[in-house]
């Protein structure tokens, strides 16, 4: 008889299979960015608020909410997918999170010890919005920074942080000029 190919949903995946057997079935798919016919864009291309806000869910919640913004896939449509293709997504979305992480840490700074003393570490309390404000200090603007294309921020952030670099370089070579020029 022949008839429909019987899939595992991923209601079933989500419903039946252990986390153990999950974490397995994740480490061991091959990343795709499409499910159900439908493609997620590059992770350069969200929006750098989604990025930020997305990377601090469980990998599933993440997917999920991707699926819906950038693929208008919702919630009873996901379900009603193939795990296999599910799995696969998943993994491609977790490789993503993963460059958006070492990307980040490109970002950080070391601050020098009187910077510690002063307190920079305060800034921390604010997290994202940290980054918002050294763009603009104007908080009627975060808005429209938060929709603004991951790539485009982190390339800001970027060459704020190598400007920042060089001045800090320049600084202090025109300091030492002036020890030198004084003695």
């Amino acid at each position: 008889m022949l008839g429909r190919k019987k899939y595992t949903t991923v209601k079933d995946l989500l419903e039946n299979v252990d986390g153990d057997t999950f974490s397995v079935l994740l480490e061991h798919a091959k990343p795709v960015n499409t499910f159900k016919g439908k493609s997620l864009p590059d992770i350069i291309k969200w929006k750098f608020c989604d990025v930020m806000e997305f990377g601090q869910l469980d990998a599933i919640e993440c997917c999920n909410r991707a699926l819906n913004k950038y693929a208008g896939l919702n919630e009873s449509m996901l379900l009603m997918g193939k795990a296999s293709e599910y799995i696969s997504l998943l993994r491609h979305v977790k490789n993503e999170f993963d460059k958006v992480s070492k990307l980040m840490k490109q970002l950080e700074r070391e601050p020098d010890g009187d910077m510690i003393n002063a307190g920079v570490d305060k800034m921390n309390t604010f997290g994202v919005l940290g980054v918002y404000y050294a763009i603009d200090k104007n908080p009627t603007k975060w808005d429209e920074i938060s929709e603004t294309p991951f790539i485009m921020m982190y390339s800001k952030l970027m060459m704020d942080k190598i400007s920042g670099e060089i001045q800090e370089e320049y600084s202090r070579i025109q300091a030492d000029k002036q020890k030198h020029k004084s003695r």
